[in-house]
């Protein structure tokens, strides 16, 4: 049985389900786990004949869920998973409920350093603590930079990336077959913005999208390449474009 490094668990009906690394982290079946009754906590999965749901349950409160088509996806990539939405700072995680919240921060540079993770930023205390993750950094040919943001007490905020550009790092036609799969009840000409941003970032590195945040929230094309570079699994920023675009029984609410 394999375990999520935050120690996340996706359940399918009340079978769970351990998230493993990769796109579709609900993928891995696995025994429940013993002893006291927990209130429900991770990704819950179910699956119709045409849409699958994608619901995060924090300490038993419905956190966020995302309804998309179901199809068959052709893209993966152990630097996405559904363990990086914990880090996007919209929710609190905990790795098993009622138990410490997770530290984002220290959780982002290791993922970003592990390899499971493409770009990443982070609040580092202090500049002895900054001088490690550089040494880490340059061992791993990871791309690290100081972002001009203000924090209080000394802290600073970090930028990190993969070695790379987009295209040797991740199979292109393969996401755009994907996003053309999950879109393809959308109009055409916001389908083809995504394809033609996907395409457009074959020669770009990773390492481009610092010292500056990623993104206009208003582009279509630029949630694609944030949801990317962050590692967020492609069905669920698919869901987020799905009603922005107005693709009827698809889309994501929160209960936050």
């Amino acid at each position: 049985m394999r375990a999520a490094e935050d120690g996340s668990r996706v359940q399918e009906g009340q079978r769970p389900i351990i998230a493993v690394s990769g796109a579709r982290a609900y993928a891995a079946e696995a025994a429940p786990p013993r002893g006291p009754l927990w209130p429900r906590h991770g990704f819950v999965v179910r699956r119709g004949r045409r849409r699958v749901n994608v619901t995060l349950w924090f300490n038993g409160w419905e956190v966020i869920a995302y309804r998309f088509p179901k199809i068959k996806p052709r893209f993966s990539s152990p630097l996405l998973s559904y363990a990086n939405l914990h880090l996007c700072g919209a929710w609190p995680w905990s790795p098993r409920p009622g138990r410490a919240l997770l530290d984002v921060d220290a959780a982002t540079i290791a993922r970003v350093l592990r390899g499971t993770k493409p770009v990443g930023y982070a609040a580092v205390p202090t500049a002895a603590r900054l001088e490690v993750i550089e040494r880490r950094a340059r061992v791993r040919d990871v791309a690290i930079s100081e972002l001009e943001f203000p924090f209080p007490r000394g802290y600073r905020t970090i930028g990190l990336a993969q070695p790379g550009a987009f295209g040797d790092t991740f199979d292109l036609d393969a996401l755009e077959q994907d996003y053309r799969a999950y879109l393809a009840e959308g109009p055409a000409t916001r389908v083809a913005e995504v394809a033609q941003r996907i395409r457009g970032l074959a020669e770009k590195p990773l390492a481009a999208t610092l010292p500056t945040l990623v993104g206009d929230p208003h582009s279509n094309a630029d949630l694609v390449e944030c949801g990317l570079s962050y590692g967020y699994p492609v069905e669920t920023t698919a869901a987020i474009l799905a009603r922005r675009i107005g693709i009827p029984d698809s889309g994501v609410s929160s209960r936050r």
